[in-house]
């Protein structure tokens, strides 16, 4: 990997990542004149990374394909503006490309950067927005803060959907190219009070009731169960009925290997005829209440990491919904 001025002189270059580059480009060279990329400035492949360059430069992203030296598959290069400390710089990654390369992972490749880029833009739209408000709110008429609160809960929603592709990315990433974290003995009830923490305000607001039963140890990765605990928590505190403050039951039974967990609420709940679909991603049952559709499809990447499993049912007579998820025991020790 290196990184270029928005000229292409190679500023930075190290050794990581999917593949290290620092062999085929000298620091302070122009990127299209290195051995890697053949013979010169005037070869094909030369024009082909030094239009890649300038395309970065005016517009921010640019990918190509091309040989390089010394192997024998064609390799894939991601070319992507920054900003460092106010200098506009290129930052260039390289990938090996099997005969049998998926162009799905091009895809998330690329939903990953542009949910990463458009963080920061929709950030300073909401700040500027708010601060709009706050200073000018009372100097508006009614017609001029209905638009300024429009534009809010706009950037606000974005905010959220951008967050979630970038989460839902990172993990479809992460099981192709990062081996899957290794699963160690936890306490759940651990994870689920630092949720539960984490969340106290919504929960507050809400006047919402959390019960729960002593959680076991289990093989687990704090993260992604953090994740499943996030989400089907936050969940149940959002889909809940019209004047009926949340109630949210967490369950726990032994079921062989496994423990299986149960987040059960007194909510929404669902049709049953659509409980197959619950964890695709982009799927929204409730389209009146705010969400991404991607929550449940990020649980089910999340606990299949870990060995497990994960479905829902709908309670009787729509009294809401039970989650249910089994992670691994730990082996018995002594």
């Amino acid at each position: 990997m290196a990184i270029t001025d928005s000229g292409g002189h190679v500023r930075q270059l190290w050794s990581t990542g999917s593949l290290a580059l620092s062999p085929g480009i000298q620091d302070g060279k122009l990127l299209w004149e290195s051995y890697l990329f053949g013979s010169g400035a005037d070869s094909s492949i030369s024009q082909l990374v030094r239009a890649a360059v300038s395309k970065t430069a005016s517009s921010g992203f640019a990918t190509f394909e091309c040989p390089v030296s010394e192997t024998t598959n064609p390799m894939r290069f991601e070319l992507r503006a920054v900003d460092m400390a106010g200098t506009p710089m290129i930052f260039v990654e390289g990938f090996a490309m099997d005969d049998d390369f998926d162009t799905t992972d091009a895809a998330t490749r690329l939903v990953y950067a542009a949910s990463h880029d458009l963080q920061e833009p929709l950030r300073m739209i909401l700040i500027h927005a708010q601060l709009l408000q706050k200073r000018l709110g009372a100097t508006l008429d009614e017609d001029g803060n209905a638009v300024l609160n429009t534009v809010i809960d706009a950037a606000r929603r974005m905010n959220d959907r951008v967050r979630s592709l970038l989460a839902y990315a990172q993990l479809e990433l992460a099981e192709e190219h990062v081996p899957v974290p290794e699963l160690s003995a936890l306490s759940a009830s651990e994870v689920l009070n630092a949720t539960i923490r984490d969340l106290r305000v919504l929960i507050q607001e809400k006047g919402a009731r959390i019960e729960s039963a002593r959680l076991p140890l289990v093989l687990a990765n704090p993260s992604d169960l953090s994740i499943v605990f996030q989400n089907l928590v936050s969940n149940a505190l959002k889909y809940h009925k019209p004047g009926l403050p949340p109630h949210v039951e967490i369950r726990v039974h032994e079921e062989g290997a496994h423990w299986r967990f149960t987040i059960q609420d007194n909510g929404l709940g669902f049709d049953p005829r659509l409980a197959h679909s619950l964890f695709k991603a982009f799927t929204r049952f409730h389209t009146e209440r705010s969400g991404t559709g991607l929550g449940l499809a990020i649980c089910k990447r999340a606990v299949e990491r870990m060995g497990g499993r994960i479905w829902a049912e709908p309670l009787p007579d729509g009294e809401g919904a039970a989650f249910h998820f089994t992670l691994l025991r730990p082996p018995q020790t002594g």
